[in-house]
């Protein structure tokens, strides 16, 4: 569970990556996407993701809602990086449903403090210390 927690935080960093820096990231075609990454084929199917887990459910509610604040070159990466999740969390509440409830809260937590400024209204910046 321990891997599958780290692989939540590398698709979260990924995913700030992708959409930093820009008031109006949905219209922004110079993001910080790496070469490699750059517009690779969107796939939105994860959006319909669903665990019956609240945590999991929500937050994949919010990514969901928080896509269309990404660059459109940086859309397909996010979505190559959701859909590894899925694959991932299917796997992990097959297992042990139990942890990945705390997979879910944790990967929400690190979204709020890598999206906060891309996606307010989903994720709520952290309040300065």
């Amino acid at each position: 569970m321990r891997a599958l927690a780290s692989f939540s935080l590398v698709v979260t960093s990924l995913v700030a990556l992708t959409a930093c820096g820009s008031s109006k990231p949905a219209e922004r075609k110079d993001s910080v996407v790496p070469a490699d990454m750059e517009n690779m084929p969107e796939d939105d199917s994860w959006t319909q993701a669903s665990f019956d887990i609240p945590e999991c459910d929500g937050y994949f509610a919010k990514m969901a809602t928080c896509r269309g604040a990404f660059p459109v070159n940086a859309r397909g990466a996010m979505d190559a990086g959701m859909l590894q999740v899925v694959v991932a969390w299917r796997e992990a509440k097959a297992q042990d449903p139990v942890a990945l409830v705390a997979t879910c809260q944790s990967a929400t937590e690190d979204s709020a403090q890598g999206l906060g400024e891309v996606c307010p209204g989903v994720f709520p910046a952290p309040k300065p210390e």
